[in-house]
């Protein structure tokens, strides 16, 4: 099997007690796999008191302390690390932040967002995006992977990361071509036209059909459709983006610090009856954030269409999250204008991971919502992308 990693994965150690928002405290339910419970079920003394005190055997997770691990020592260390050393933690806490997917004979790993350290190391990689690949001794895991699909998919997301890396484009107008396309692609999937998919994922030039757009020019694989290069008005731009907020809100919250900053985002932003005034800030600085950021989406979920056949629910997913960080930014921004962008950017975009990246059940309903709610279409969300 071949092992794929980004190239800043090399990069990320946990940085243990000098990280401010433990991944041990917030709320989390932390999984314990069960060769690990048996373990500790074995553990005698004081210690091994206290294990089988906290752990909840039958739904394999420790048993939480005022929403944090009941392991978690005062300098933010963990006592079973030093009481039974690091190869007798769960399998959680020993790969958290890290994912992976499998796809038939790839693995692919990365660190994510929910972590403060991978998140600075993620937003402040300056290298354009390479995976970096070795030969590991594993078997291949096909389960329910469509590998005719994945194999178009995988030639179409190098592509798409060329196009990210391109200063020379602007991301409203690379966002666009993703939901067009997406969309474009999902009709193929449907259909199971799986040979015009290859085809069209072979054949397309992303860059030149950008900028043929631009020049209002015709290209043979063109895909940008929706409103051209126009941008909608500020009160059409608000009640779409409200209503994307309205599905946000609805997710269940996972901690108190997530709940109480959105509802009063969105509160100030969509219940104010005054007009909003938006802050001044470094533009430069959120297009290379939020092109950082589709980078980590576009490779986080993208090929996970191979497994349930929904790429419109991808490109749904990486506009929608931008549109409310963005609008948690000028929020954050407005508050406290003196407050550095790139400190308030890093910490809305690693509480937002947390709240919605880590929970299945959060990603699942937004799925729902993208398929259900009339203002998740790609047209109207080229809309929003356009004022990203």
């Amino acid at each position: 099997m071949k092992l794929r990693v980004p190239g800043y994965y090399k990069h990320f150690t946990c940085i243990a007690d000098k990280c401010i928002d433990n991944c041990c405290f917030g709320g989390w339910q932390i999984d314990i796999d069960e060769e690990t419970i048996d373990y500790y079920d074995t553990v005698q003394g004081d210690f091994g008191d206290r294990l089988k005190k906290y752990v909840d055997k039958e739904a394999g997770c420790f048993k939480l302390n005022n929403g944090q691990c009941p392991f978690l020592l005062n300098n933010n260390l963990c006592e079973i690390y030093k009481e039974l050393g690091p190869e007798h933690m769960g399998l959680v806490c020993t790969q958290f932040p890290r994912f992976t997917e499998y796809y038939g004979n790839i693995k692919e790993t990365g660190i994510g967002m929910a972590c403060e350290e991978a998140a600075r190391i993620i937003l402040n990689d300056s290298t354009p995006f390479i995976l970096e690949e070795t030969d590991i001794d594993e078997e291949e895991i096909w389960g329910e992977y469509d590998s005719s699909l994945g194999q178009s998919l995988f030639i179409l997301r190098d592509k798409i990361m060329a196009m990210l890396d391109d200063t020379s484009l602007l991301l409203t107008d690379k966002l666009c071509v993703i939901l067009d396309m997406f969309d474009h692609l999902q009709n193929m999937i449907n259909s199971n036209d799986y040979d015009e998919i290859r085809k069209f994922c072979s054949d397309i030039d992303l860059i030149e059909d950008i900028k043929a757009s631009l020049l209002k020019q015709d290209t043979n694989t063109s895909i940008i459709t929706s409103n051209g290069n126009s941008k909608p008005d500020n009160k059409v731009i608000k009640d779409i983006n409200m209503k994307i907020w309205w599905a946000y809100l609805d997710l269940e919250p996972l901690n108190n610090k997530w709940q109480e900053l959105s509802s009063n985002a969105y509160g100030y932003l969509y219940e104010n009856n005054d007009e909003v005034s938006c802050p001044s800030y470094d533009n430069n600085l959120l297009e290379l954030y939020f092109t950082r950021l589709t980078k980590y989406y576009v490779y986080r979920y993208m090929l996970k269409a191979s497994f349930d056949h929904n790429l419109t629910g991808k490109a749904q997913l990486i506009v929608s999250n931008l549109v409310i960080i963005k609008d948690l930014f000028i929020f954050k921004k407005e508050r406290d204008s003196n407050q550095d962008d790139k400190k308030i950017l890093m910490d809305i975009i690693h509480i937002f991971s947390r709240e919605i990246e880590y929970s299945e059940d959060n990603i699942s309903d937004l799925y729902d919502s993208f398929i259900f709610d009339d203002v998740f279409s790609c047209k109207t969300l080229t809309n929003a992308a356009r004022r990203i």
